[in-house]
């Protein structure tokens, strides 16, 4: 096959016209593909949010000793309940500034936070650290029937914590 030459006063080819236009089509298909995911992974169509909300069992409050705060997982959002003065509280275990997540020392009463060393007191009040102003995300906790169940706050309430806090409570933890 003889290579194709163009005429100096033709500048493209039937053949050049269909290759551009193939490698216009390509391109703009992957960028629609791509654009779309980002788009898809920022702004998720609503059917995709998770159902967090209302009251959900988490732990037998027997599991649940008192001055002793307990892991559980609430919708996939890693929680700790803490049971002080025969009362259950339950905060998120994340910590609101970067995301590590905090462990009881029941020693010294408080959540420490093993990545930047920031300190939560017994009522997810920040103490010290890099994780200031934003306190642990509280969860309503109440004992009923031998559980202890636990329900987000209103979305409203969210709002005091970091985009990307608001965006794990919402679509996945």
């Amino acid at each position: 096959m003889e290579k194709e030459e163009l005429d100096p006063e033709t500048k493209y080819t039937r053949r050049r016209f269909f290759v551009l236009g193939a490698m216009a089509a390509s391109g703009a298909a992957l960028a629609g593909i791509v654009g779309g995911g980002l788009l898809a992974y920022f702004f998720p169509p609503k059917r995709f949010r998770k159902k967090i909300g209302g009251w959900q069992k988490v732990k037998p409050a027997g599991e649940c000793p008192e001055g002793q705060a307990v892991a559980s997982v609430y919708f996939g959002i890693p929680i700790l309940v803490l049971r002080e003065g025969g009362k259950v509280k339950a905060f998120s275990a994340v910590c609101p500034h970067l995301g590590c997540i905090v462990k009881w020392d029941a020693e010294r009463k408080n959540f420490p936070c093993p990545c930047h060393d920031s300190f939560f007191n017994a009522q997810g009040l920040v103490q010290k650290g890099p994780a200031r102003p934003y306190n642990l995300m509280p969860f309503e906790a109440k004992e009923e029937e031998g559980m202890v169940l636990v329900s987000l706050p209103a979305p409203e309430k969210l709002k005091a914590y970091p985009s990307w806090f608001r965006f794990a409570m919402q679509y996945g933890g």
